[in-house]
């Protein structure tokens, strides 16, 4: 941030809500907004306060209470994670001053930079604009013209453009970690050592790197970069008994297409800090795989205890269970090893954990079957498929030895999910271990 005088820094804030870049500084309890990048939280009400996190332009946050100190009114505050609330990410005290009942956007912020006749309030909105949306040309044109007037007067500016120009997925950090990214929070779930994976459901003993603001990672479809994702909070402090989630960013390539519906801020991507393997092309299922994996899972459904052959088969045959629910039908192709062997996934899902609850489906099920390539060409159905209550998301060489990973979301209630990894082992597909740190 500009670094200014508290009295300065006062005369300009009052100077903003002015100005209309903001709407209005919270009063009481309730949800506010950062309208600054780099809001420091902490531990206690007042300067002296140990800072235990830092927070993006735009945050979400909960106020608990607000309380006078030192002449300042503090705002006692807990950032949840966007998507599944019970979960906490931080908590602490907050300058009010540095919070608004609404969320601040760029329009807003642009035009009162461009309406302010003082250079340093310019230079203010304008950073925090391009904080909010740094992939804007507008406002990236705009700030180059301020650099241009003044350039010994907006070297920060310059350094802010400059490092976003260069953006370069990160290549120090000393151990290969996953991260999921999902809807402006980047988890760490896996670690790879040695061409091993292992579950992580613990935290680190120290903050790990990803807990700094300004990280790039690379973001994947399958073995397919898709972009970069940004961290944009820093974490000095955790309280957290599990893997700490980040507020983070995500940058997806040019042209990348999105599902119908589906906007960049709301994806779910796999993430890490190391590069893949290139991506090896699978040949597309045809109808003749399709029809292969149906006789198979048919198979195997006639060799399940009578109570769950009915289920399954309704399952398998797409039929109306429910008047609101459809099975879904997906098919997946990975490569089993480097000699060329693929295996083919088929895939048969109804309903869903909070359907049950919620809808009184009778039952929710995810077929996931699995069949593998022979060295005749013909197809075999692997050990570890079967109804596994978790949905495929892609199939990817975390490892680089040549054979995929299985990647996949496993629905709970109240629309969340957490995500685990099959990988081939000795006799057949098995989970990845877990363990806690």
């Amino acid at each position: 941030m500009i670094k200014l005088k508290t009295t300065a820094l006062a005369a300009l804030l009052s100077s903003i809500t002015v100005s209309g870049a903001y709407a209005a500084t919270p009063q009481t309890s309730g949800v506010a907004y950062t309208i600054a990048h780099q809001v420091n939280i902490r531990s206690e009400a007042g300067n002296k306060g140990a800072i235990v996190a830092q927070l993006p332009i735009g945050a979400d946050v909960e106020i608990g209470e607000v309380i006078s100190h030192e002449n300042r009114r503090w705002a006692m505050i807990f950032v949840r994670h966007p998507v599944d609330a019970t979960v906490p990410v931080s908590e602490g005290w907050i300058d009010i001053s540095l919070l608004d009942t609404e969320k601040p956007n760029t329009k807003n912020l642009l035009a009162a930079a461009k309406n302010a006749g003082n250079p340093q309030l310019q230079r203010l909105l304008a950073e925090r604009a391009l904080a909010l949306d740094p992939q804007s040309d507008e406002i990236s044109a705009y700030i180059q013209s301020l650099i241009d007037a003044d350039p010994a007067g907006t070297k920060r500016l310059q350094t802010i453009l400059s490092d976003f120009a260069k953006r370069q997925p990160v290549s120090d950090e000393p151990v290969k970690r996953i991260y999921e990214y999902y809807s402006g929070v980047l988890t760490l779930f896996a670690e790879v050592q040695d061409q091993k994976i292992t579950m992580i459901t613990g935290k680190s003993p120290v903050a790990p790197e990803y807990f700094r603001e300004n990280r790039y990672y690379r973001s994947y479809s399958g073995n397919r970069p898709t972009g970069l994702v940004r961290t944009e909070m820093r974490i000095n402090q955790s309280l957290l008994t599990f893997a700490q989630p980040v507020l983070a960013r995500y940058f997806p390539d040019p042209g990348l297409q999105f599902p119908e519906g589906v906007k960049p801020a709301e994806i779910h991507t796999l993430v890490t800090n190391y590069p893949l393997a290139k991506e090896r092309p699978v040949r597309a299922i045809t109808a003749q795989d399709k029809a292969v994996l149906k006789t198979l899972t048919l198979q195997w459904i006639q060799q399940q205890p009578k109570t769950e052959r009915s289920n399954m088969l309704k399952v398998l045959r797409n039929e109306a269970i429910s008047q609101h629910e459809d099975v879904r039908i997906k098919w997946f192709a990975g490569n089993l090893n480097k000699n060329g062997q693929i295996f083919l996934i088929g895939q048969w899902v109804f309903s869903s954990p909070s359907d049950v609850h919620y809808n009184n489906d009778p039952f929710y099920m995810s077929l996931v079957m699995i069949a593998e390539q022979q060295t005749d060409g013909s197809f075999k159905l692997a050990r570890g498929s079967g109804n596994l209550y978790c949905e495929v998301d892609s199939t990817v060489d975390l490892t680089d030895d040549g054979t995929d990973e299985i990647y996949l979301e496993c629905p709970q209630m109240e629309d969340a999910s957490n995500y685990k990894i099959l990988q081939r082992g000795k006799t057949g597909w098995e989970w990845i271990a877990e363990k806690s740190r």
